[in-house]
């Protein structure tokens, strides 16, 4: 039953109002009750957008998980307005729990960390205290976010050409995308803009050789990617 549960918890996202609340699971590294966990949170890393929260979420029973406490509590980078603490369950009728942080409205990256000598077995992070690291939650606009995710997904290919530069436009086509193309002096060499398509082919057979920097401008942010023409 834990199995069939707890999947939907980890993955449920809800938002009302424009903000979001993003669903993560706790657990102790032996006994991993959320899923097929291998850590105490899962997701392990979170982007969200600044005025969202997270909701913790644990499926365990105290006298059945060898929790050595009746809670879990959760900080990020020390004191902050986001600190929690989840209780963890006794009773047998009704196992799930939850707890919900205040809205993140600080941009940055943030660890995550539980104290719970059961969760981890590390000799030295048991003597600091706060167990667990390795555990954040990175908050940021959604243009941030979005631009981060453009440079990941939007490719320029093949790296190094001798013919034609391809560049893949699909996640930012309806957001007004435009590509310029630069020497390495900084030169004009390609304009184009008003694009409705997928991809883009640009000819550079007739470019010299050497490197030149393809910048795409879109509603979502701006990347800039190097390309060598051989």
């Amino acid at each position: 039953m834990k199995k069939l549960i707890l999947p939907f918890l980890i993955l449920l996202i809800t938002t009302v109002n424009g903000q979001t609340t993003w669903q993560v699971c706790v657990s102790e590294v032996s006994n991993a009750p959320c899923s097929n966990n291998n850590g105490v949170f899962t997701p392990a890393n979170l982007n969200i957008s600044i005025g969202d929260n997270i909701q913790f979420t644990t499926y365990m029973m105290a006298i059945s998980g060898g929790y050595d406490g009746s809670t879990h509590q959760i900080r990020f980078n020390g004191t902050s307005p986001q600190d929690v603490v989840l209780p963890i369950s006794s009773n047998i009728l009704s196992q799930i729990t939850t707890v919900t942080t205040p809205a993140f409205n600080t941009a940055g990256t943030f660890t995550m960390e539980c104290v719970n000598s059961a969760h981890c077995f590390n000799f030295a992070q048991i003597l600091e205290g706060w167990n667990c690291t390795g555990y954040s939650v990175t908050v940021g606009t959604i243009t941030e976010i979005e631009e981060e995710k453009m440079k990941k997904e939007v490719r320029v290919y093949p790296n190094p050409t001798s013919g034609v530069i391809n560049i893949n436009l699909l996640p930012i086509k309806n957001k007004n995308p435009k590509v310029y193309i630069m020497d390495v002096l900084g030169k004009m060499i390609e304009t184009k803009e008003n694009l409705t398509t997928d991809k883009l082919t640009i000819d550079a057979s007739s470019y010299k050789k050497g490197i030149y920097f393809v910048k795409i401008v879109s509603d979502n942010g701006n990347v800039i990617k190097k390309v060598v023409v051989e």
